[in-house]
């Protein structure tokens, strides 16, 4: 697969497949597109985009199918739902040519992207990402307090296991991860270890997890 966008700022369209969420792909202007060559004509399923800035922002876009890269169909167009891993999007539609067009931001004009991964063929579609309401945040949990107004936000990357992305939290090296799905909810499974206490206090268990950050 190969990438072309209609411009960026130094980080380049290649930014977004090089499996690497503390890279990214810019360019200022509403109607800022990138492009996928996927080589041949397959059927599309699902798009997973992770948008740079996606917590303190959320990206109006629509996703564009062509077979020759010349005569487009709209197949998914709406706004990203405010996190930073990658988002499901569900399309459907046959092509070659994959385009993400962006019109601008909640803060500001700039089109940006950390990674895109298309599904189709006999590649199954990832399951849609939950859109948070009602005091949920993105993988569906019950907030217990409202994130504070443009404060970071953390979360654990549920679509790989490469727990050092920026702005990820991650575990602890000897630690176990698996994502596990109930009710709708998204978690990870961590192995812990065994802990006593010499005051007396019942045993208990404990798992280390470090917040990776980024300045940006």
């Amino acid at each position: 697969m190969s990438v072309t966008a209609s411009g960026n700022d130094g980080n380049v369209p290649a930014n977004t497949i090089d499996d690497n969420l503390a890279t990214r792909w810019s360019c200022f202007g509403k109607g800022s597109w990138i492009m996928y060559d996927l080589g041949s004509t397959q059927n599309i399923t699902a798009c997973s985009i992770a948008w740079y800035n996606g917590n303190t922002r959320k990206s109006n876009f629509v996703i564009s199918l062509s077979v020759d890269g010349n005569t487009w169909s709209n197949v998914f167009s709406g706004s990203s739902s405010g996190g930073l891993s990658l988002e499901n999007y569900a399309v459907s539609g046959s092509g070659r040519y994959v385009k993400i067009t962006v019109n601008g931001n909640t803060v500001n004009d700039w089109a940006s992207i950390t990674e895109t991964k298309i599904y189709g063929g006999t590649t199954p579609a990832p399951t849609p990402s939950p859109t948070p309401s009602g005091g949920l945040d993105v993988n569906g949990v019950k907030m217990i307090y409202p994130s504070a107004a443009n404060g970071p936000s953390y979360f654990f990357n549920m679509d790989s296991d490469n727990m050092y992305s920026s702005k990820y939290i991650k575990t602890d090296e000897n630690a176990v991860s698996q994502v596990l799905i109930e009710a709708n909810v998204r978690y990870r499974r961590l192995t812990s270890t065994d802990v006593t206490y010499a005051s007396g206090m019942a045993p208990g268990k404990t798992c280390r997890v470090n917040l990776n950050g980024e300045v940006s």
